[in-house]
């Protein structure tokens, strides 16, 4: 992460060897004008101190929990949605959030969670396990009439995590049941250790199920609304700049947040969020390229901060470059990449700031992979150079440990940050 230094040091001084911004002491703003007043609002000038402003790589694609799979959307999510647990700042442990505990069965099939008591929407209605119910229900039950698949949602997350929909064999999910207004319970197909894990995941937030069934199939899009029981309240997005967040004066945490309004601008070019980060209208971001990381630390007004990778990135071949549309060259030149031409390439990407790890089964010869795939051996072609294959052609999905994906917490998913 990327932080202009200036404005926000005393805040800051805490966050010197994480990758995050800990907003739970930042301490609040000057007395000059708000976000919405100043003229930074149009991003040429300063921004306001009474508002954070985070320069956002991209827009978020909508702000509708469950269908989602973008870091962009859960970044704003993350603000407004409380999840059935959380996780401890710098780790992976899971800890209580709008259920303050849960237990799982002796067999390892039913959990059950005891949920926090006195929770309000940001609408006002109560947070109960029928509200948890009809969320669940939305992601898991293809025949929820909250969930508006006939208007193209998905909810694709939920069987990469849960295996599958309500009613199909890959489900992992089996029922889920309202034991009490504060008690709700999971019945699965066999059992999941992880299932807390993956039910606190980023996806996962609890939306108000009177605000879903007001705004319908619009809901959590621009020009509708987005209503949970964390610590920011939505208050507007403007489509191709911003999205607005304000302070929830009444949040269940006590203590937090302490910033009255957090903005998140929409700036998809490198060089013009350092540009704004430089000039003051924006207070921190993410995502630079490597190369820009020099122009950081030259400038006294900006910090850089640095915490150890918690992802995994890899090199993916594009096949609508020619030859590489060709199945054989594609898995010829996969055979060829030792580790040393990998790791000449995530150079050139990361700038030497990525560790390199060449998966064994790839170091294998083509025969014995084509045995495992259950194929037959490719008939010789020209074995493509990692330095014959245009970068354009190549995507890649990684982190450098200085830049992309903001947390407060070191070692949980980068896509797991909050400002509280």
């Amino acid at each position: 992460m990327f932080i202009r230094w200036k404005r926000w040091q005393s805040a800051l001084l805490v966050v010197a060897a994480a990758l995050t911004i800990g907003l739970t002491n930042c301490t609040g703003g000057s007395q000059t004008p708000t976000a919405e007043t100043s003229p930074a609002a149009g991003g040429g000038s300063p921004a306001a101190t009474s508002a954070l402003v985070f320069g956002s790589g991209g827009e978020p694609v909508n702000l509708e929990p469950g269908n989602i799979t973008d870091g962009n959307s859960i970044y704003v999510q993350q603000q407004i949605y409380d999840r059935l647990l959380d996780t401890q700042p710098g780790t992976t442990e899971i800890i209580p959030a709008l259920a303050s505990e849960y237990t799982a069965s002796e067999d390892g099939r039913t959990w059950t969670f005891k949920l926090r008591e006195g929770v309000k929407f940001h609408d006002g209605t109560d947070f109960n396990a029928e509200a948890v119910k009809v969320n669940v229900e939305r992601w898991w039950d293809p025949a929820s009439s909250l969930g508006f698949r006939d208007a193209g949602k998905t909810y694709e997350i939920w069987t990469d995590l849960f295996g599958g929909f309500k009613g199909t064999p890959e489900s992992t999910l089996q029922a889920i049941n309202v034991v009490d207004p504060t008690t709700i319970e999971f019945q699965l197909k066999e059992p999941f250790a992880a299932f807390p894990a993956a039910i606190a995941s980023g996806y996962f937030g609890i939306a108000s199920p009177t605000a879903i069934e007001q705004a319908g199939a619009s809901y959590g899009t621009a020009g509708s609304t987005a209503v949970g029981t964390g610590p920011y309240v939505f208050k507007e997005w403007r489509t191709g700049d911003r999205v607005v967040l304000d302070k929830n004066p009444t949040y269940w945490n006590e203590g937090t947040p302490l910033q009255d309004q957090v903005v998140f601008r929409f700036i998809t070019d490198p060089a013009a969020r350092l540009a704004e980060l430089r000039s003051g209208s924006i207070d921190f971001t993410t995502d630079l390229a490597p190369d820009q990381l020099s122009e950081v630390e030259g400038d006294a007004n900006l910090t850089a901060v640095k915490r150890p990778s918690f992802n995994v990135g890899y090199f993916a071949l594009n096949p609508t470059y020619e030859p590489l549309s060709k199945p054989e060259v594609r898995q010829r030149s996969q055979w060829q990449s030792t580790a040393r031409k990998s790791s000449k390439l995530s150079g050139a990407t990361w700038a030497q700031r990525a560790r390199v790890s060449y998966p064994p089964r790839w170091t294998t010869s083509p025969t014995a992979a084509c045995r495992r795939m259950n194929t037959i051996p490719i008939a010789p072609v020209r074995c493509l150079r990692l330095r014959d294959i245009p970068m354009a052609s190549i995507s890649t999905c990684g982190i450098c440990p200085c830049h992309v994906r903001t947390s407060r917490r070191p070692n949980r998913s980068p896509k797991q940050w909050r400002l509280t």
